[in-house]
């Protein structure tokens, strides 16, 4: 008889607030590639500027992502960023409008299909917490 793991649900917020401590912890030097960047992600939909209301009305509830996480620490921090926008694409074209395609840094999870790989400022497995059953 073969024995299969289930694996425990994810505890979105936990997850989230231990990512935002690792950002806050890390040293001001490793957030230099993100200065004047436009932060893309697959996990949103839109483009947000980086003084956008939205990226604070929705840290700590059910739409908080790790981009809108770590757009939050980069504020608390004074660190000058252009947005947030999204990685995705549909028949060739961004679905999210970017003012300026140069500056773009991908900062979601690991996508083999673009061949974008998992940064430091991604979510990383370390960050993950479990609901305990």
């Amino acid at each position: 008889m073969t024995r299969t793991l289930k694996r425990r649900p994810l505890d979105k917020k936990g997850t989230l607030r231990a990512f935002e401590c690792r950002m806050m912890c890390l040293a001001e030097e490793e957030f230099k590639p993100l200065e004047n960047k436009w932060l893309q992600s697959y996990d949103i939909f839109q483009t947000y500027i980086h003084n956008d209301q939205e990226i604070e009305d929705r840290y700590n509830t059910h739409l908080d992502s790790h981009i809108f996480r770590l757009a939050h620490a980069l504020n608390e921090r004074g660190i000058s960023f252009k947005g947030i926008t999204s990685a995705k694409h549909l028949n060739g074209k961004r679905i999210a409008a970017v003012p300026d395609e140069e500056n773009l840094f991908y900062v979601g999870e690991h996508n083999s299909f673009r061949q974008r790989s998992a940064t430091l400022f991604s979510l990383r497995p370390e960050d993950k917490r479990r609901v305990d059953t």
